[in-house]
């Protein structure tokens, strides 16, 4: 369940501001392999995120951010005199980062090759308090940084249709993938405005000391007109991680065990809607209904709604009915509210 309040606001032609304020609940069934308790955690935060960017005419683009969380950790087990165990949690984390283009090579169909150098630096901490009890403190700490060389060459098959390889290349030093390693990607992008299709495959890997300790194989492919009205057809399907864990901190606030080949689980995920004219003619309304299933066995129903309006504001209500095997069935609510100014 979660509630998303997210704002931008253009300052200046270069400055732009924003702010995300959020609440979120989590669930999850745990179980000791040792001597086989089970039992259930669930955590709810509500924090708030802000961010500040500048982009020039020349296509630099610089920008930071800082976010705080603060919540509760309730967790019921059986074992014995157990009960219902809770605990305060916190979780800061701040960023910043920027991208330069390097310039472009002509000659390579009509719009040539071009380079980016990007660069980002982080750091995060998430406390679980001790509460005199049962549930000891935790302290987990993540820091990093990453430097990226990104080369993408955009062809133009037709008047319509776009085909875009990239290669991403880089080094990244992060404490919670275990130290400095090499990081490599590669995606290509096909896409037909004349019958609004758009299809992608990516690719994504981590190798730390010569272990390879993140990684992912994932595509998705879409059909919808490009003004968002009528009949519109999404299937996505990813194994492994095609984020890296930074990114996964930051949005989910607990992270979990450390990454690698074997933690990576197949999803797949199909999602069908239709584009309505919005009230008065001034946006689109597109209700939707979608299935995803994962390797863990889990399958969620989603049904909800998305309204963009014109003046820049979008809501979007989304339902959820997971079924996981030998775990209750559960249900979700998410809303977000988007304004851009």
């Amino acid at each position: 369940m979660g509630v998303h309040l997210d704002g931008h606001l253009r300052v200046t032609s270069q400055w732009r501001i924003g702010l995300d304020v959020a609440h979120d609940r989590a669930r999850l069934d745990w179980q000791d392999q040792r001597d086989a308790e089970t039992g259930d955690w669930q955590l709810a935060l509500t924090g708030a995120r802000s961010y500040l960017a500048w982009l020039s005419p020349t296509g630099s683009r610089f920008w930071g951010l800082v976010g705080y969380s603060g919540g509760t950790l309730h967790v019921t087990g059986a074992v014995p005199g157990m009960g219902r165990q809770s605990a305060p949690v916190t979780h800061r984390h701040a960023a910043v980062g920027g991208s330069l283009p390097l310039g472009a090579v002509d000659g390579l169909g009509r719009e040539g090759v071009s380079v980016r150098l990007r660069g980002e630096a982080w750091m995060g901490t998430l406390d679980v308090e001790d509460n005199g009890d049962l549930l000891t403190g935790v302290r987990r700490h993540t820091a990093g940084l990453r430097g990226l060389l990104d080369s993408e060459w955009a062809y133009e098959l037709s008047e319509t249709q776009r085909l875009t390889p990239s290669v991403r290349l880089g080094v990244q030093y992060d404490e919670g993938a275990g130290g400095t390693g090499l990081e490599a990607g590669t995606e290509v992008e096909w896409e037909d405005l004349g019958r609004g299709l758009h299809g992608r495959l990516a690719a994504r890997t981590l190798v730390v000391e010569g272990v390879v300790r993140e990684w992912g194989l994932g595509g998705d492919l879409s059909l919808g007109a490009p003004d968002g009205l009528g009949p519109i057809l999404a299937l996505r399907t990813s194994r492994g991680n095609l984020t890296d864990g930074r990114a996964q901190w930051w949005d989910q606030g607990l992270s979990s065990a450390p990454l690698g080949p074997a933690a990576a689980g197949l999803g797949v995920n199909l999602e069908a809607g239709w584009g309505l004219r919005g009230p008065g003619d001034a946006g689109v309304l597109t209700p939707f209904v979608g299935i995803e299933l994962t390797a863990e066995a889990a399958r969620t129903l989603r049904l909800g709604s998305r309204l963009s309006l014109d003046s820049g504001l979008g809501v979007a209500f989304e339902g959820t009915h997971q079924e996981r095997q030998g775990a209750r069935p559960e249900q979700g609510v998410f809303v977000q509210v988007h304004l851009s100014l």
